[in-house]
């Protein structure tokens, strides 16, 4: 993934003791409104309209199994 790509996303998140996300601002262009724990690039268009189905596992934005 060429980190100037049009098409990465940008994912700000906090997460709970599982790894769920918990506070999100997710999009293409974005500045987050607040300092956030994690910060990602992606280039995955689900986590734009499903982030429920990612997690944060060893520090690192993962799809949940579930």
């Amino acid at each position: 993934m060429d980190i100037y790509s049009d098409d990465r996303i940008l994912v700000y998140v906090d997460v709970d003791e599982n790894g769920v996300i918990t506070d999100a601002e997710i999009g293409k262009r974005i500045i987050p409104s607040k300092e956030f724990r994690y910060f990602f690039i992606t280039e995955d268009e689900e986590m734009l309209t499903y982030p429920e189905k990612f997690k944060v596992i060893d520090n690192e934005l993962v799809k949940s199994a579930e």
